[in-house]
């Protein structure tokens, strides 16, 4: 299966840049993980589940523009399961660390959205607003606090593709 190939911007952040209390207080990294690890080990489990950067990113696109607009709000997935959406916004925005330019009406560095499943009473999922940007332009989808793995946005918004790879592609170390 062939996978298109994610932009490539002009200016590419290093890894020290994406630890914490650098370009933000929470980081983009983790201490100990690196920009290529992470890009590799998302581009492998996207690869496992079927679904290119883009449609990941597309996945996010409709809760993500529900949020950008503020409020709380429910939303149903394409996948036909049922969310309630709380969005918490900054005074600040987080700018994008690749420094290319956002669409704030599809991704919001202002604002976090909590994403819990109706009926489900589980812990929240917290999505920050500039996610579908970092996937859709740079295949990135954080390696730190902020990080949501290409599997758990599938398992929220998508359909598995071929069985049993969520399940395979369940976070692996680095």
């Amino acid at each position: 299966m062939e996978f298109p190939s994610v932009e490539q911007p002009t200016y590419r952040p290093t890894d020290q840049e994406l630890k914490p209390g650098k370009m933000s207080a929470a980081g983009f990294l983790q201490e100990g993980q690196t920009l290529e690890q992470v890009l590799k080990m998302d581009e492998q489990a996207l690869q496992i589940l079927g679904y290119t950067a883009q449609e990941v990113a597309d996945l996010l696109g409709p809760v993500t523009e529900m949020a950008a607009n503020g409020g709380n709000f429910d939303y149903t997935a394409p996948n036909g399961k049922q969310y309630e959406v709380r969005t918490q916004t900054w005074r600040g925005s987080q700018q994008c660390p690749w420094k290319d330019a956002v669409d704030w009406r599809r991704s919001s560095g202002a604002m976090d959205m909590h994403v819990t499943e109706k009926g489900k009473g589980n812990e929240p999922v917290h999505i920050a607003g500039l996610l579908r940007h970092l996937i859709e332009k740079h295949g990135f989808f954080e390696g730190g606090s902020y990080r949501v793995a290409p599997e758990v946005i599938v398992e929220l918004f998508g359909t598995e593709r071929f069985p049993g790879s969520l399940e395979e592609v369940k976070e692996p170390k680095l």
